[in-house]
């Protein structure tokens, strides 16, 4: 990755792929990145340690991340590609200079701003994953841009690594007439993703064949604070 860990690049076109880093003195860096108080978690799994300034009251708000990768083809339709990431306490996402999402970071945040309603993460970094939609990608060179965001001035740790990941679907997919297992999301140590397929039945001969009735969803979790 490419970083920025010495102050604001507000008015900077930063997000785009022809961003000259060198003119700018960013730096080349391994992920994870981040910085922690002695004995906290992330003061041995930081592989690059981000600099927060010369005062500990009043650490710097804002981290820039930059990473180019290369696709041979636009991805089709059948495909899902998503950032899988680890953050504390807030990032924001861009793909070829577009805002894709977040988590906790306010959409045109400027430098000096932290994370929406103070949000912070505990003793781990929050592991989550944004849907890059496939129109803002494109063959040959794409730009990745993060903004990471910590919760205060005085806060004690931060900390960010990213992975790009696909996931291809079959054409032609028809519903299962088997049961599945139960996938446990919560398992200690392993990352689980699930995609839903549907493909419609074409007619009700077919829909009797393969057993199938029409689903209604009756139920909706309002609480989606661990998964949606």
């Amino acid at each position: 990755w490419k970083y920025y860990d010495q102050g604001s690049m507000d008015g900077y076109d930063w997000k785009q792929l022809d961003f000259d880093e060198t003119l700018y003195l960013w730096r080349s860096g391994t992920a994870p990145f981040g910085y922690a108080n002695e004995g906290m978690y992330m003061a041995v799994n930081a592989a690059t340690t981000l600099d927060y300034g010369d005062n500990s009251a009043n650490k710097r708000p804002t981290y820039y991340f930059r990473n180019t990768f290369q696709l041979e083809a636009v991805p089709s339709s059948n495909s899902v590609v998503t950032l899988d990431y680890q953050v504390d306490d807030g990032m924001m996402l861009y793909v070829n200079g577009v805002e894709v999402g977040g988590y906790y970071v306010a959409s045109g945040s400027p430098y000096s701003s932290y994370t929406k309603d103070g949000h912070f993460e505990g003793s781990e970094p929050y592991r989550g994953s944004i849907v890059i939609p496939n129109e803002l990608l494109k063959a040959g060179a794409n730009q990745i841009a993060v903004e990471v965001k910590n919760t205060s001035a005085t806060s004690t740790d931060i900390f960010f690594e990213a992975s790009l990941s696909t996931v291809g679907v079959e054409e032609n997919m028809l519903p299962a007439t088997e049961s599945l297992n139960i996938v446990d999301l919560f398992e200690e140590g392993t990352k689980n993703g699930l995609t839903a397929v549907f493909t419609p039945i074409e007619g009700e001969r077919q829909r009797w064949e393969l057993g199938a009735t029409p689903i209604r969803i009756n139920e909706v979790s309002a609480g989606n604070d661990i998964y949606i």
